[in-house]
Formats: structure tokens, C-alpha cells, sequence
């Protein structure tokens, strides 16, 4: 993505903004594919209306960056070099739609968080360690593919209804 430091945000490629009475603000944050390297800018980390980010096949590396927008619904930030734990990233209340597979993330689901609105999940090919998150409710979970890591303990009880799909696989 070739940026001009000068440019508001919404003129850069891949980015839709919307309109309020005071200002332009960036919503929608597409650079797959886009031969990126190294960090998250801050600049983009924090986008306070930020609804959804797709920094998919890349070659982005360090942890996964603190969002600033507590409305941010769809993350894909897979086939990256990502690394490091996840907290914080599942305090965000609005997640929806969560594409974090083929990256190097690792440590426990934390018991404290409960992404409640989760549709879609795909967190497999990491180094994620601990349980499943059994206590976490997701009335509308539809895909839950966690295989190739390292999880441990059993599944969800009573899983959620809506649930299409659930590959745990190639786990300990």
C-alpha cells in the first residue's frame, strides 16, 4: 500500500470511512494481500470507528495490536507471523466474525472474557495452550476450528445450537 503521509485516511487504498457531522472516520480497514511487512502502525491501531480489519496474507509480525475501537466486529489478521497472547483482544464486546489461523499466538483462553456475540472463529495453526474456553457463551456460534494447537481438557457441554461446524483436532 503506498501512502502518502499527507493524505487523510480515506483516501488510502483499501479503507472506507463514513460520515458525521464533524469529520470523516474509518470503519472499514482491507490491506490483504498486500506484500505488508513488519508492525501495526499506531495510526491504524488506533481508529477509534474502526467495524471491521482484514490484514489477512502478509507478513505482519509482533502481537496482535490493542484496537482502539470497542465497535470492531470482523478481525482477520490470518496467514501472518503474528505472535504473543490474546487477553486483551477477546475483551473487544462486539466481535463477530474472528480470523486468527496460520499465526504464532499462544497462551490461555482468558475465563474472564466472554465474547458473546462470536459467530465465526478460526484460531487453527497457532500455539494456543489451556482449555477451550468452555465457560465463555456464545448463543450464536456457527464455526469453531481451533486444530493444530495446543489445547487441552474437554468440549463444551452443551454447545450453542447454532453451531455448523467444530474441528478441534490435532490438539493434546
Amino acid at each position: 500500500a503506498h501512502m502518502r503521509p499527507d493524505a487523510s485516511e480515506c483516501n488510502w487504498p483499501g479503507v472506507q470511512c463514513r460520515s458525521t457531522t464533524n469529520e470523516l472516520e474509518v470503519t472499514h480497514l482491507d490491506w490483504s494481500m498486500r506484500g505488508l511487512s513488519g508492525t501495526v502502525p499506531s495510526e491504524v491501531r488506533g481508529l477509534r470507528s474502526l467495524l471491521e480489519v482484514n490484514l489477512a496474507s502478509n507478513s505482519l509480525t509482533g502481537s496482535m495490536p490493542q484496537w482502539g475501537s470497542d465497535d470492531l466486529f470482523w478481525v482477520d489478521v490470518s496467514n501472518n507471523t503474528f505472535s504473543g497472547t490474546l487477553e486483551s483482544f477477546w475483551q473487544l464486546p462486539m466481535l463477530r466474525f474472528v480470523y486468527l489461523h496460520d499465526n504464532k499466538f499462544s497462551g490461555d483462553f482468558p475465563a474472564d472474557a466472554n465474547p458473546d456475540m462470536l459467530v465465526d472463529c478460526w484460531l487453527q495453526q497457532n500455539q494456543l495452550g489451556g482449555g477451550l474456553p468452555t465457560a465463555w457463551e456464545m448463543p450464536d456460534l456457527q464455526t469453531w476450528r481451533s486444530w493444530g494447537n495446543q489445547l487441552t481438557g474437554s468440549l463444551w457441554q452443551d454447545p450453542p445450537s447454532t453451531l455448523v461446524q467444530m474441528d478441534t483436532s490435532q490438539n493434546y
